[in-house]
Order: structure tokens, then sequence, then C-alpha cells
């Protein structure tokens, strides 16, 4: 039976079910592999496995299924098959970059929100869960050898920039489309990216990230321009802890554009703005070459 696209003229709620349903059945298959094979996310490296196992069936297998049922005749459904130029390229790589302090002021925004005393228990619950989120990032990171550099900027960078990249925005972001436009689903699966990392105290700074990257998506018409964003936005903290821990810089990433930096955050807006409005008039620009070309 031939299975290429039979699910592409669809409705958008069967999409949505059929994304949703290769999502729980590749964490289903993630759960079982980890048990099976004795992975314990207790210890550092069974950990890593974990984790490698979770982007491989949770992320990529969903991903890859779902753009085979859902792909158009001679459509390249995941957007593998353009390459952006190097000038758009560079444009992401600064954006993501100078973006930074701005995002840490959100944070630290975040970080101090308080829940009513009726909901103090959820609160207590959800701040237990981001400190062991933290001190689990930590654990891969305060490790200053080599090795353990490429294994983090493997693990913590390029797989989810892969992984999450295919899954969040090439498919899920596609779908969404359809029924609600580009701009509302963009943000509606920012949400749902913030979501999905089970870190509220972190929640609001990973829906900027993630719009930041779904616009990038729809702008280039390619998956490899947030991909390449993704990876250069977590590598570069991966390795301002690795110089960190080895003492070759003394102050902390994390710190850049709050409390009396502030002022960094509004030149990183301003800065941002007219790149932004750069690669959005070259995706108007190629939106209207191309329809003088039909």
């Amino acid at each position: 039976m031939q299975l290429k696209g039979i699910y592409s003229n669809k409705p958008f709620w069967v999409k949505c079910f059929i994304l949703a349903s290769l999502n729980f059945f590749g964490l289903i298959l993630w759960i079982n592999i980890a048990w099976i094979t004795g992975v314990d996310n207790n210890e550092i490296n069974s950990f890593r496995i974990s984790q490698l196992l979770f982007s491989l069936f949770g992320l990529i297998m969903p991903a890859l299924v779902s753009a085979h049922l859902f792909k158009v005749e001679d459509t390249n459904y995941l957007q593998t098959n353009k390459v952006p130029t190097s000038f758009i390229i560079l444009l992401a790589i600064f954006a993501v970059i100078i973006i930074q302090p701005f995002v840490n002021l959100i944070t630290v925004w975040n970080e101090q929100i308080t829940f009513p005393e009726t909901l103090f228990a959820l609160e207590s619950k959800l701040r237990e869960m981001e400190e062991l989120a933290t001190n689990l990032t930590m654990q891969f990171l305060e490790n200053s050898s080599i090795n353990n550099l490429f294994i983090n900027l493997f693990l913590l960078a390029l797989l989810p920039a892969i992984s999450e990249e295919l899954f969040f925005r090439a498919t899920l972001q596609k779908v969404i489309g359809e029924k609600l436009g580009h701009h509302m689903a963009i943000w509606f699966v920012a949400i749902i990216f913030s979501a999905y990392h089970l870190q509220f105290f972190g929640f609001f700074p990973r829906i900027i990230l993630g719009a930041f990257l779904g616009y990038l998506f729809l702008w280039s018409k390619s998956i490899y321009l947030p991909m390449i964003a993704h990876f250069i936005n977590n590598a570069t903290l991966i390795v301002f802890y690795f110089l960190h821990a080895r003492k070759i810089i003394n102050f902390d990433i994390d710190s850049i554009g709050v409390a009396d930096q502030w002022w960094l955050s509004v030149i990183s807006i301003a800065c941002l703005t007219p790149i932004l409005y750069l690669m959005n008039r070259k995706y108007l620009d190629s939106k209207t070459d191309s329809s003088l070309n039909l």
C-alpha cells in the first residue's frame, strides 16, 4: 500500500491528531527502550543516552513519518531542499547572539513571578522541577574537559537544533499554519515549544526564542536557517560555560542585560529590529518575485 502523501488532503485536525499520536508513540518507544537498556536518568552518561533516544524517537521519527504522510506530490514537506544564502545565515547568527541580553531580562522577570497563596503547592512543585532541570544541566556543563565540550555541543546544541526544528517548525508549524495562518501558527507553536520543555520559570523567554525561530523558517523557506540559529543559541551558552569553568572568562552570560546592565537589553532590541525588518523585507520580495514568475 502506497502511504506517501496519503493524508495530504486531510483536514487540519486529522493531521494534528496523527502528529500527536506519532509523538506519543515515539515517547512510549523511548521510555521502553530506556527501561530495557537500563538507562538511569540520575546518572549522567545514562541520561545522555536517554536524550539521544528521546530526540530520535520522540521528535525526529514523528516529523519524518508525518512529512511522508502529509507530503503533496513533487514538494519537499520539511523544506530541506533550499540552503539560505551566506548573508541571511550571518544575519540570523548575529540576531540570535544580540537577542541574548533581552532574553536574559525576560528570564529574570519570569523567575520572579509568584503565584497566589492558593497555588503555593503548584508554585513549589514548579520551582522544584526548575531546580532539578538546572542542576542536571549544570552537571553537563561543569566538566571543563575538551571531550565533554564536544559531547555537550552534540547533545545539547546540535541534536536539539535538528530534532526540535524538524518537529516544531518544519512539521507542527506547517500543519497549524494551514488552519490559523503563518503568524498565528508561529506564536501558537512557540507556546507549545516552550511548554514542551516543562520549565515554567523559563516559559516566556523560550516563547520569544521559539517565535524567532518560527519566523526564520517562514522567511527563509528553509529548515536549515532555524536549525543553525537554534544551534548557535545553545552552543554559545555551552562555550561560555566551558570558558567560565576553565576560568578563561569570569562573568556570567546569564547576567548580561539584567540589573544595572538593563540598557544592554534596550540596545539588543534596537539592533535586532532592523535585522528582522530586513529579513522580512527579503521574504516579501521573494514572494513578489515568485508571483511574477507564475
